[in-house]
């Protein structure tokens, strides 16, 4: 669904983080609904740049021999200069990719030890980027001294995007709720010509116009727009947001009668209001049945024309 990576990618430009979600599964708990998401985190060497100096305050240990005076923060940023002023031809690389597999209640932890290069994505472009290289030294020296950097850098990027994936996760499993028809209330209507059973119902937007309305393309470009997103999102769960198509059914002598076609937006709010909701139904179910009653008052009419001349 693309709203959510929308959501979770405007997230990221108002943390001013250079980070771009890609390629989102959703995980089910069996019980039908979302508990997590995988995806991958093309990760900047923009965003690197900026983590060196956090890397370099958890960890005391210089890892590169030959550099035991230097600054740790220094050294990191070195090999990140190696990496980005390498081009094959007009190829380089700007980012790595970073496989995220993120649940509710279960964290990562910091030690654990990834290599970029069990991503067939990395593997291929750095492979390319350093082919010129016979022996492959330049691609093992990178792989080998910035592994402690990069596994810091996936507990990083797992940490900056759990209250987002968090977020919308209540979002996903809202819209799933909210998607197919259901009741809201039945009873029986009787006036002086007939008696109609009446069931009134609600049924959320198509995802693909949800998107339109909460994460246009257009949105995506800019920081204020993404900053609307959210809100529009925030709005949305919090069901201000009129995105209920909300219809009656009703059971008459002329036989079923579906007002689907001509359903009123409503907001969350306004259907748990009671006295919102009996006013619609009071309003929508008169402008239904002002077409039945004409059609009822014809087939009276007939009826004693009928018996009148003995037809």
């Amino acid at each position: 669904m693309k709203i959510i990576e929308k959501i979770i990618n405007a997230f990221l430009v108002v943390q001013h983080k250079k980070i771009q979600v890609k390629n989102i599964t959703f995980l089910d708990n069996g019980q039908g609904m979302f508990s997590g998401m995988s995806f991958d985190a093309d990760v900047s060497l923009e965003f690197m740049y900026e983590s060196a100096k956090a890397y370099s305050s958890c960890f005391c240990d210089i890892p590169f021999p030959g550099f035991e005076d230097a600054n740790l923060e220094e050294i990191t940023k070195f090999q990140l200069d190696a990496l980005k002023q390498r081009k094959n031809h007009s190829f380089f690389v700007n980012h790595l990719r970073f496989p995220i597999v993120l649940r509710e209640g279960c964290k990562i932890e910091r030690g654990e030890v990834y290599s970029i290069s069990n991503c067939t994505y990395n593997k291929e472009r750095l492979q390319y980027l350093f082919s010129q290289d016979i022996y492959g030294k330049l691609y093992n020296s990178l792989e080998k001294e910035l592994s402690s950097f990069f596994s810091f850098i996936n507990v990083e990027v797992h940490e900056l995007l759990k209250d987002a994936v968090c977020f919308a996760l209540k979002i996903l499993n809202k819209i799933s709720l909210d998607t197919p028809e259901r009741l809201i209330k039945a009873f029986n209507y009787r006036d002086w010509y007939c008696s109609y059973d009446v069931e009134l119902f609600r049924k959320g937007l198509p995802g693909h116009i949800l998107e339109e309305l909460i994460a246009p393309d257009i949105l995506l470009s800019d920081l204020n727009g993404c900053r609307k997103i959210l809100r529009n999102a925030k709005r949305f769960l919090n069901g201000h947001t009129q995105t209920n198509c909300v219809y009656i059914k009703y059971e008459w002598w002329l036989g079923p009668v579906d007002t689907s076609h001509s359903a009123k937006l409503m907001s969350d709010k306004e259907i748990n209001n009671r006295s919102d909701l009996k006013n619609f139904s009071k309003a929508f179910f008169k402008e239904c049945l002002s077409s039945g009653k004409s059609e009822y008052e014809n087939h009276l009419s007939e009826k004693e024309h009928a018996l009148r001349y003995n037809y």
